[in-house]
């Protein structure tokens, strides 16, 4: 894994967010680790190895976490609770849920092989791993997952959850952890509604009289969590409440929205595909092809052609896109076309939401139009004053070129910034700026 663009990511099958836990904040946070760095399947038992080293690129990227010597010798100490906790109920999942998640994904091998094929009934309550080592130079750590975790979060297909690592690590408080992995499973609803009781039960205080009140619950609980995720991770939360009989509250809206979406447009995606060299065409005749589907919804089609590797391979995405329209026999074209795409691009889910489907031909239309006039997008004043900061930092762009491309995750700063200011991202452009201007202020970095 090289050093540009460098991630570590947390995938966790959703049953396994929500489930019954008593994990602590560090113990959590291991786990997190832990899975990210899974590397295959060893008989029943997934294994990861933790590379300090990797670990210490991403963390340390930003200057929030540091990985030392305090940092390793804490984390081998958490993973080793995690192996040798046997007084608590680390885990608990239904294991009528088990099976249905290990049947959707098309694991039922791991039915036979976990004893579950005997009996649904019941619960699986069970550590997180069984094992650790220490390499010679404590350079590495190697895991072993328990058998029931291993299949939760080794190649998983469906109904998972993903995040970056870097997030749930800069959480302190005792229950954001648990909130944020619960939050990101949910990030593509935009909003979700959860029953009072349930959200207590997913945070291991269902039976601590307490949080049965709500407003202990929200002042104890809720409201520092979301404020620390609000302030610390990808996402913003805000939340409502529905209330019951005697004012009582019983359930929770939470609303959910990612501060910093790739896929910022429609005009984007259009663009990059018209961009394609095997194409040949501009956003606007693009778009006017796409408008001219009748069957086809144009977002199932962008998302079709984007799974398509850049170059000749492309011009087949479209040539299947217009026989599937043109065919008849094919009762449902969307689900056809959804079906014929094997490894999915998660970063792409949003153009087959139904919101996005139900507005994207009126964002086609203002394409088409905006091409048709000739027109640029139109900055205001905050926009013309971050243009006119960014004129003035150009001397230290080019001074500070390498820094600021490895930072940004950029071979090319002038298209990266175009970007920015035709997507009109203010708050990306403020974090260029700033970053320039701590250079500036450093000048022993160069």
């Amino acid at each position: 894994m090289g050093e540009k663009g460098l991630k570590l990511i947390v995938r966790k099958a959703n049953d396994l967010v929500e489930a019954k836990s008593s994990l602590t904040v560090a113990e959590r946070k291991a786990m997190a680790v832990a899975i990210a760095f899974i590397k295959g399947l060893d008989g029943s038992q997934a294994v990861a190895e933790i590379e300090f080293e990797t670990l210490k690129k991403v963390l340390e990227k930003d200057g929030e976490i540091k990985v030392d010597r305090d940092f390793r010798k804490e984390l081998r100490k958490v993973l080793h609770r995690l192996k040798s906790k046997k007084e608590l109920a680390l885990i608990e999942i239904p294991k009528k849920n088990l099976v249905v998640w290990l049947r959707e994904n098309g694991k039922e091998e791991w039915i036979e092989r976990l004893g579950l094929a005997e009996s649904e009934k019941g619960y699986v309550i069970c550590g997180v791993i069984d094992d650790i080592s220490v390499s010679p130079d404590k350079g590495k750590i190697e895991i072993r997952f328990n058998r029931f975790i291993t299949p939760l979060v080794l190649e998983l297909k469906r109904r998972y959850t993903t995040y970056e690592l870097k997030y749930i690590m800069l959480l302190d408080r005792k229950h954001s952890t648990a909130l944020y992995e619960l939050f990101k499973k949910n990030e593509k609803l935009g909003k979700f509604k959860i029953e009072f009781s349930r959200l207590r039960e997913i945070l291991g205080v269902a039976d601590k009289p307490t949080y049965k009140v709500w407003n202990d619950f929200w002042k104890k609980i809720l409201k520092p969590s979301i404020e620390e995720i609000n302030e610390k991770t990808d996402i913003e939360v805000k939340v409502e409440t529905q209330k019951g009989a005697y004012g009582r509250v019983e359930a929770l809206v939470f609303t959910i929205k990612n501060k910093r979406k790739h896929h910022s447009s429609i005009l984007e995606v259009v663009k990059q595909l018209a961009e394609d060299k095997a194409l040949e065409v501009s956003p606007k005749e693009l778009a006017e092809v796409l408008l001219s589907l009748e069957r086809l919804n144009p977002a199932t089609a962008l998302w079709f052609m984007l799974h398509y590797p850049e170059g000749e391979p492309r011009l087949y995405a479209w040539e299947h896109i217009k026989m599937t329209e043109q065919n008849a026999k094919i009762k449902y074209p969307d689900r056809y076309l959804e079906s014929l795409i094997r490894d999915k691009d998660e970063s792409l889910d949003w153009l087959l939401d139904q919101r996005t489907k139900d507005t994207i031909k009126e964002e086609l239309k203002k394409l088409v139009e905006k091409g048709e006039k000739g027109e640029k997008p139109q900055t205001d004043r905050e926009m013309e004053k971050l243009l006119n900061r960014l004129e003035e930092i150009k001397p230290l762009v080019r001074l500070y070129y390498d820094q600021i491309a490895q930072y940004f995750g950029t071979d090319n700063l002038r298209e990266f910034l175009n970007d920015l200011i035709e997507k009109g991202d203010k708050e990306r452009l403020e974090e260029f700026i700033a970053f320039v201007e701590t250079l500036e202020k450093a000048p022993s970095l160069n």
